[in-house]
Order: structure tokens, then sequence, then C-alpha cells
């Protein structure tokens, strides 16, 4: 019964690939292990496969049942090879991005803002993990309000705009988690729809 273990743990990985986009954020700094863990899946799974394949041929495709289960497995493990972070984009799902804006810090840990059309914010923060956190967000003149939906002390309050003050100079977006923070965040902003 190893091909029927190999199924399942087959479309448990296509799964959680196919999903990540909603989890990820959950682990923070346990995602690499994780990764690590998937990619070694993935290649027991492969070399697992590679022995059924040849029971198959030494069988002569007799065994339906497993002819069927092993082509199963081989489409699932082609999609993931070929589409490793799921094959649905689940961010273009979320709505139309209108501003994007980011920073690239130590260590290529990088922080990225989107706001969607649909009036949502998402602010990813990549750094030996992932930290998501999104809500709703409100525009008053040049300052973006943040109304979180995830719970995170360190949360970010508002955001302030700075158009650039030439062609060759970049726009910027300051991040701020109280009115006095002496250290705010600036983003370079790599899309701006919204502010003209």
């Amino acid at each position: 019964m190893v091909k029927n273990k190999l199924l399942i743990a087959t479309i448990i990985l296509f799964l959680l690939l196919n999903t990540a986009y909603y989890w990820e954020g959950l682990l923070s700094f346990l995602l690499i292990p994780a990764t690590l863990l998937m990619a070694l899946c993935y290649v027991v799974i492969i070399i697992y496969l590679l022995g059924e394949l040849f029971r198959l041929i030494r069988g002569r495709f007799k065994d339906r049942i497993r002819l069927y289960q092993t082509g199963v497995i081989i489409v699932l493990m082609i999609l993931i090879g070929i589409r490793p972070l799921g094959i649905i984009n689940f961010d273009k799902l979320e709505g139309k991005d209108l501003f994007i804006a980011d920073r690239e810090g130590a260590a290529n840990c990088t922080i990225t803002l989107k706001l969607k059309a649909n009036s949502k914010f998402y602010i990813n923060s990549v750094c030996f993990g992932v930290d998501k956190y999104w809500g709703t967000y409100q525009i008053v003149k040049d300052t973006i309000k943040f109304n979180f939906r995830t719970t995170n002390e360190n949360s970010f309050k508002y955001a302030v705009f700075k158009p650039a003050k030439s062609s060759k100079d970049v726009s910027y977006v300051t991040l701020y988690r109280l009115k006095n923070d002496k250290l705010p965040l600036a983003l370079a902003v790599e899309k701006n729809d919204l502010f003209k």
C-alpha cells in the first residue's frame, strides 16, 4: 500500500504549496524550515515515484490502479515543478494594485506595502520568514490611515506620501507607528495610481 501513501503525500504537498499564500505569514521564522521540509518531501516523492514507474514497467502496466495513481502523481509533481508557488496567483484575486512601495534592507530583508482598489492594504515583511499584515485603508490628502485586521503591537498606524521633487527623484511613502515616531520607515514607491 505504499502507492496509496505516496498519492496522499503528493496531494498534501500539492495542496500545501497551492495554499501557501494564506498560511505562510502565520509561520513567521518557521517558514524556512517548513520550505526545506517541503523541498525534501518533493525529492523523496520523486524517488518513490521512480520506484513505482519501475514496478509498472516490470509488470507491463497490467495493474490499472497503480497505473492511474502513478499518472495522478506524475501530473501533480509536474505541476509542482512548473509552478512551485502555486497554480493560482491569489494576490491578483485580492484586487488590482493601485499603489506599491517597498524597501530592501540588510540581509536582503524586504518590506512591501500594497494598496488595492477595494480599499484593502497588505504589508509583507520578508526576513528569515514572512510576516503578513492586512486590513483596510483610508486616504486623507497625503496620509494613508491603516485599520489592521491582524493584531500586531508594532503595527504602523499611518503613512505619509512624499512625491518626487524632480523627474530624477523617487517618490516615497513613510510608515509611522506613532505620531512622534523617532524611526519611521521610508519605502520607495514602485507604482502610484492614487496620488497624482
